[in-house]
């Protein structure tokens, strides 16, 4: 499974030590973005269709402070790491439900498709919202994902095809459907399908000394298909997932030797189910179900193995609930109360696998006070994990308690200027990868434990007189301190799971925003984040004691201008990001040099009677470099795709 691949790369250089992700949060209006009091990020479709990405990870490499992990080209696993935390550090949630991989603690993001997607909201060091699963509480950060809904206006049924082609094979088409049944809105249902193919096989350029390594990757070929089903019931919202990938692993860039031949299947289907209910004035009930199923299948041929071929297949389950009520006393005060139970267990036919199994109780407790200046709120979450193995040795039981406050508050009356300042303790359980790996599991680890720290300023205006319609303005600083982090150390003949690092991660993160109205019907949109973060090693007696943690860049920052007219739009954005190191040792022969990499987009939309027709064309890395996001993964060149679609 690709958790295991993740694993066996973090031995190598800890690739999940990543750079820093600003978070982003998705409202309403713009008093309440800045009134936040932990930093928040948001885009909506708005914006999302404005950029043309194509993925949930090309919109968040947008996002201040955000390190996407890309392992190269469309089949290359994608996860998100928040200031320099690490992947498994954020949590994501598809409609306000967690989604889990416990064997690798990895959640691949670039199997979300944008055109189902509605809002993307990230949070870091805590959130104002307290009625949350309390999974969500104990992450450094956490990504929701909110899809489509149906409108409540129009007409009952609409649909929508769509096809984009583009360089290397790429060919993704997609279906969606949606019904209002009653006039309200209350009932609705909607389906969408995809299916994506490209073979991946790009030129590529990687340095090595005076004599630079070329050719195409080979086997990055991938293919996948999407189905979704979601229903609303006027209190009850049901959603039904499928997602068959099966794709090329074309690995490290290896001088002088380019055979690759891994191969990954991933199979996960998943049902969910939230119920809200409102018994009483000022009192929320709501209950969450969910299963979800996972299978991988892992192979390599190499006449080194044993008849030829290695074969690793592994299955996951997951039963999870939730359970929780919100009580609203006044206008002013809020307090919420909220249970999670989560069993998960993984089968691996390998003969001397663990097979472990895991049960995991956690309990909030939240409040929050609203005032006109103020808004505070703070929470408390109780942990309790059992497990138990067929084999081997197995992790005792855990208990613990994260809590966490925050506060904003608004520096003059009546102007949106706010100050924001928020503590958080979180913690991340080792993976299942991380105990039981054959040879490599340590059963003996302890979570990482996390203090994250925050202050900032925001500030919100606007000066239609000079066609100003909104200018949005963000600055945190911050502090994390992670202790017991799990690297993979070196034994006498394998290389183990340690809890042995300790690290420090300060920084400065900062957003801006604003939208124009010019004459003629003209809009300009321009959006800018900038992160500067130091993040280092401060392991007691270690060799790598002050120097900068794997894959941080002291630098990052995104850049984009919009502009529309009657339909008409062109987009300009781009993403840069600082030097790197891919090991501990952060010396020249580890350095990973920077990047930038840009994109131009041009869009029409056009009504055609009872349709509308939308078409889009993209320029993606237009300097043509193949940098490397991880080392030795050179990504795509220059390439081009464009996109239709036409909705009923």
């Amino acid at each position: 499974m690709h958790a295991i691949l993740l694993t066996l790369l973090s031995m190598v250089a800890p690739a999940d030590t990543v750079t820093q992700l600003d978070n982003v949060e998705v409202t309403a209006t713009t008093a309440r973005t800045v009134r936040n009091t932990a930093p928040v990020q948001m885009a909506d479709r708005t914006a999302l269709e404005r950029l043309g990405d194509a993925g949930v990870s090309d919109a968040l490499k947008h996002f201040s402070g955000v390190t996407v992990n890309d392992y190269g080209g469309l089949g290359g696993l994608k996860t998100v790491s928040v200031r320099a935390m690490g992947a498994k550090h954020t949590a994501v949630a598809y409609d306000g439900v967690p989604v889990t991989d416990a064997q690798s603690g990895d959640i691949d993001i670039s199997r979300f498709r944008l055109d189902n997607v509605e809002t993307l909201t990230l949070s870091t060091s805590g959130s104002d919202a307290i009625f949350r699963p309390a999974r969500l509480f104990g992450a450094g950060a956490s990504l929701a994902i909110t899809s489509r809904r149906p409108q409540k206006s129009g007409h009952p049924f609409s649909a929508m095809a769509s096809v984009s082609a583009g360089s290397w094979g790429y060919v993704a088409p997609s279906l969606r459907a949606d019904w209002r049944i009653d006039s309200a809105g209350d009932y609705t249902l909607s389906a969408s399908a995809a299916w994506l193919r490209a073979d991946g096989a790009y030129p590529f350029r990687v340095e090595n000394g005076q004599e630079p390594v070329t050719g195409r990757r080979r086997n990055g070929d991938v293919e996948s298909i999407t189905g979704e089903i979601n229903m609303n019931l006027a209190n009850v919202s049901l959603k039904g997932y499928f997602y068959d990938s099966d794709r090329g692993l074309p690995g490290a860039v290896v001088f002088y030797n380019s055979y690759a031949a891994e191969r990954l299947h991933d199979r996960n289907a998943f049902t969910q189910a939230v119920w809200r209910f409102s018994p009483a004035p000022g009192l929320t009930l709501r209950a969450i179900g969910k299963f979800n199923y996972s299978q991988s299948s892992y192979t390599d041929r190499r006449p080194s193995y044993p008849g030829g071929v290695r074969r690793e297949d592994h299955t996951q389950r997951e039963v999870y609930l939730s359970a929780g009520a919100l009580w609203k006393p006044g206008r002013e005060w809020a307090v919420s109360l909220t249970s999670d139970l989560a069993g998960n267990h993984m089968r691996a036919k390998a003969p001397d696998a663990a097979q472990p199994e895991r049960l995991t109780w956690q309990t909030v407790a939240a409040a929050a006070f609203t005032s006109e200046r103020w808004h505070v709120s703070a929470s408390m979450l109780a942990t309790d994990i059992h497990e138990r193995v067929r084999r081997g040795a197995c992790a005792g039981p855990l208990h613990r308690f994260s809590p966490s406050v925050s506060a904003s508050w608004r520096v003059i009356p009546g102007r949106d200027l706010h100050l924001r300042a928020s503590v958080a303790d979180g913690f991340r359980v080792p993976t299942f990868a991380d105990r039981y790996y054959t040879r490599i599991g340590n059963a003996a680890l302890r979570p990482e434990r996390a203090i994250q720290s925050n202050l900032g300023i925001t500030w919100a205006c606007a000066a239609n007189s000079i066609g100003l319609s909104s200018l949005i303005l963000t600055a945190d600083g911050y502090f994390n301190r992670v202790k017991d982090k799990i690297v993979a150390v070196p034994t006498l003949y394998v290389w183990v799971m340690r809890n042995v690092g300790v690290a420090d991660i300060g920084g400065i993160d900062a957003t801006a925003s604003a939208q124009f109205a010019l004459p003629h019907g003209i809009s300009l949109t321009a959006n800018g984040s900038f992160s500067w973060q130091h993040a280092v090693d401060v392991t007691p007696g270690a060799a790598t004691r002050g120097h900068v943690l794997p894959y941080t860049a002291a630098l990052s920052g995104s850049a984009s201008l919009s502009a529309e007219w009657r339909g008409f739009s062109l987009t300009y954005a781009v993403t840069a990001m600082g030097e790197r190191f891919a090991a501990y040792l952060s010396g020249p022969d580890n350095r990973i040099a920077p990047y930038a990499d840009q994109s131009l987009s041009a869009a029409c939309t056009l009504p055609l009677r009872r349709c509308r027709l939308s078409v889009r064309a993209e320029a993606l890395n237009l300097a043509g470099k193949n940098y490397q996001v991880i080392r030795y993964y050179p990504m795509p060149g220059r390439q081009f795709r464009i996109s239709t679609s036409i909705t009923i």
